[in-house]
């Protein structure tokens, strides 16, 4: 499986301009949350980060060499964000969980869920918030 994390959201509120993915929540930024679920769900996937030319140096720092990140040159929307990470991998035949950075308050035995239930029955699976 490949998870690919969308983070090129912008906080705006109270005058910063930095990417969501590093507002801080308990000391940690959002994004260590996602990254910290998946690391302790799929261990060996491949993880892919989008964001945009701003998000970068920040999230440069914050990523280890088991995870790729890719700038969304222009904003484009999440459908295209989604195919910048993921046109060098289109070829490949594996499954890709799709997350965004962040939302952080997703439980773990949730994700785990919904991952099974996906290789269970190979649908396509949504998490929503109702």
């Amino acid at each position: 499986m490949i998870t690919l994390i969308l983070a090129g959201g912008k906080e705006r509120d109270k005058g910063f301009n930095r990417p969501k993915a590093v507002t801080e929540l308990l000391g940690r930024p959002l994004i260590c949350y996602v990254i910290g679920n998946i690391e302790k769900l799929l261990p060996d996937t491949k993880k892919i980060i989008i964001t945009n030319p701003e998000g970068e140096k920040y999230l440069k720092r914050l990523i280890n060499s088991f995870t790729e990140l890719k700038v969304q040159k222009e904003a484009k929307g999440t459908a295209h964000a989604v195919y910048v990470g993921i046109e060098d991998i289109m070829d490949e035949e594996e499954d890709l969980l799709i997350l965004y950075a962040d939302t952080p308050l997703f439980r773990e035995t949730t994700l785990h869920a919904m991952i099974e239930h996906h290789r269970l029955t190979g649908h396509i699976s949504l998490l929503c918030q109702d």
